[in-house]
Formats: C-alpha cells, sequence, structure tokens
C-alpha cells in the first residue's frame, strides 16, 4: 500500500518540493521545508517573511553534535545527529516522535518524499523509512559515507526516483518505491554535496572540480564541465557542497576562493568573484537580485546576481560554511561563531542574532515565520517572533 501511495503522491511532493511552502491534503496551510535547500533547484529561499526580533521556543538535546540540516513537514522536523540517530520531532512543542538509528553519524539533511523521509549515514547507506513511525522501508548500500542529501524527481510515467552522492564516487539513481538501482554515474573524487534537480535534468558538482548535467531518465551524463580553466593555474577547483540552478545558469562556490556563475548549456563563464581566504564550503541562496554565500574568512558575501559583483559583506567572529537562506527581507546566517543572524538582505546590516555558545554548523530551515537549525552542542534549536 505505501508504494502505490508514494506513486500516487509524486507530482503532488515533487511540486511540494519546488515552493518552500505548500498546503497539504487538508487544505490548511502548513509550514514546509520538505528538502535540502528548500526546493529542488537548491535555491536556499524560503516563502513568507520573518520578524525583526525572534525568540527561542524549543530546544531538543541529542547525544552528539547536530551537522545536519533539519526538513519541516507535516508539523514536524526531521533531523540528524551525529549518534546516528534520526530523530522526528513535533514543529510545536520539540517533543520527540521517534528515532531511527543508523550504524554511525548523520551529517546529511533528510528528504520529505510522499509518506516518507529519505536519509543518508556515514554508514554507506541510503534510508527510506516511514514518516509517521519511522519505521524502515528499504536501505541502499553504497562503498562509502553519504554526507550529502538525496534529491527526488518523477519519470517519464510519474514514478517517483531518487538520486543521491557517496563517498565512493558515484551518483546513484534509485526507484523510490523500492530502493532498486536504476543507474549510476562514475566521478573522480567524493561527491560531498547535494545534486539540484531542473527539468528532468540532474545537476551536481563533486571534489573532482566538474559540474555535471546528467539526464534523469537514462543516466547519461549530457555535459560536463571542468571548473578549472575558470580559475587558473595552480587552483584547487573542488567543489565541496551544494549548487543552485536558475533561470539556465548553476551557480557554486569551490574551495579555492572563489564563487562561479555558469552558462548550463555550454558551460560558459559568465562570472567569476575571487576573495582571499575565503574558501566556500556550503550552498549559495539565489534570491531574484542577489546571490549570498558564507566562506571561511568569517563573511558573509552578498554578489550581484547577474554580474557576480559584490553588493556587500557580513564579518562574523568564525566560519560560515552553514549554507544561508533567504526569507523575504532578510538573511539567515548560522555561523561557527555559534551565533544565529538575521541580516538585512538590502545592505547586510545585522537585525537580530542569538548566541548559542558552540559552533552553528547545521544550515537553517525556515518555514511559516520559524527558524530550525542544529548545534555542535548537540541540541536542535527552534526559533520564532516575539509575540
Amino acid at each position: 500500500m505505501l508504494v502505490v501511495s508514494l506513486a500516487a503522491t509524486a507530482f503532488l511532493t515533487l511540486a511540494m518540493a519546488q515552493q518552500p511552502t505548500s498546503a497539504p491534503a487538508s487544505g490548511a496551510s502548513q509550514p514546509s521545508w520538505p528538502c535540502w535547500r528548500g526546493d529542488a533547484t537548491q535555491s536556499g529561499a524560503a516563502a513568507g517573511t520573518l520578524a525583526d526580533s525572534l525568540k527561542l521556543l524549543w530546544k531538543f538535546k541529542t547525544t552528539d553534535k547536530v551537522q545536519s540540516s533539519p526538513v519541516i513537514g507535516g508539523g514536524r522536523v526531521f533531523v540528524g545527529s551525529d549518534d546516528g540517530n534520526l530523530y522526528a520531532l513535533d514543529l510545536a512543542t520539540g517533543r520527540q516522535l521517534w528515532a531511527f538509528k543508523t550504524g554511525k553519524e548523520i551529517k546529511a539533511s533528510p528528504m520529505l518524499l510522499g509518506e516518507t523521509v529519505i536519509v543518508g549515514s556515514g554508514d554507506g547507506n541510503l534510508y527510506c523509512l516511514a514518516a509517521a513511525d519511522g519505521k524502515k522501508l528499504w536501505s541502499f548500500e553504497t562503498a562509502g559515507q553519504i554526507w550529502g542529501s538525496a534529491a527526488a524527481f518523477a519519470d517519464k510515467t510519474g514514478k517517483p526516483r531518487v538520486v543521491v552522492g557517496s563517498y565512493d564516487y558515484k551518483l546513484y539513481c534509485l526507484d523510490a518505491g523500492s530502493g532498486k538501482k536504476l543507474w549510476s554515474v562514475d566521478t573522480d573524487n567524493y561527491v560531498n554535496g547535494s545534486a539540484a534537480v531542473d527539468r528532468g535534468r540532474i545537476v551536481i558538482g563533486s571534489c573532482d572540480g566538474v559540474v555535471r548535467v546528467i539526464d534523469g531518465e537514462s543516466g547519461k551524463v549530457l555535459k560536463s564541465y571542468a571548473v578549472k580553466p575558470h580559475l587558473g593555474e595552480g587552483a584547487t577547483p573542488s567543489i565541496p557542497g551544494s549548487l543552485a540552478v536558475a533561470d539556465g545558469k548553476v551557480y557554486f562556490g569551490v574551495f579555492d576562493n572563489a564563487a562561479l556563475c555558469l552558462d548550463l548549456s555550454d558551460g560558459r563563464k559568465v562570472w567569476s568573484y575571487r576573495h582571499d581566504d575565503a574558501a566556500f564550503m556550503g550552498a549559495p541562496a539565489i534570491g531574484s537580485r542577489f546571490v549570498i554565500l558564507g566562506a571561511q574568512d568569517y563573511r558573509v558575501h552578498c554578489l550581484e546576481r547577474a554580474t557576480g559583483r559584490r553588493v556587500w559583506g557580513f564579518l562574523a567572529r568564525n566560519n560560515v560554511d552553514a549554507s544561508p537562506v533567504i526569507c523575504g527581507d532578510k538573511v539567515v546566517i548560522a555561523s561557527a561563531d555559534g551565533r544565529l543572524y538575521l541580516l538585512r538582505l538590502a545592505d547586510g546590516k545585522r537585525v537580530w542574532s542569538y548566541d548559542v555558545g558552540q559552533p552553528l554548523l547545521s544550515s537553517p530551515a525556515v518555514a511559516g515565520g520559524m527558524i530550525v537549525v542544529g548545534c555542535n552542542d548537540g541540541f536542535v534549536y527552534a526559533f520564532g517572533a516575539v509575540k
């Protein structure tokens, strides 16, 4: 029954993955951030707005660091921990609903798909669980750690498929109902980030410094673009994080102190942005005018989307390895300095911040005026408007 239900809800779920806020079957609007970066193109853009001042609503304690990035859906939060568990929490209260134990730490963000939640583990397995109670439905074993989130798309018949990268130098495509492998693509280094999905195409960057565009149906590599020619001799072109796709272009950061925008049709460099000591480990957030990235120079960088020109920078007190989120007129940033920041999108001025006291490497989930984020102190924190 579950597989039938999953296939029947494929188009609804994949449409939901394109919009950070969705309406459940009941018709009542609920906060939703169903996958890594909020949508299938990995835009990092949240619907709605955030208040200028937030308060701590609840926190939930795990038994190790929380570097996994949460997802939100159906009134619940799903998040992994370095203690090896995937947790399901009540969004309103933070109360634990269930936990599922894997063989090693979970650093990957989960993904909601229909009635299931899918997550990779450091034990090399991708797990598909029933979202209602955490019951294991299937697992798929790779030969390396899975640190990136899974992504989903529908094939030509409407059946949902799942793609995920592994440290075994491969990107896998699986049938979402059974976990059966449909195809795989080899890379020349770790696949640390997550794949973006754009009109049936899978777009993935890897630590070999190559962006690949793959046909989701067949697994054929349609195009591959090496980053190094755009960076110059002696460059380290590794793409350690995820990328974002918008309007036929791909945006991403590299370890060698640069961010790039390439045209997906021919690999042409639209722009590049360089900054000393600014290794970009996280994914960009894409707005209508701006691209926002965090970096290891302790800064948040705001670039003009069309040209890559620097608009503003915000200086934190430690690395900004977590990926930012744009929500309305604000940017949400988590930093290794232990602070969660709200910045004004127009000029990068700090609007609000909260000092957790331990590094924040988890990227925030933003939905319904709330922010949920994990911390190295082992807690999951939820913030909302002051009433």
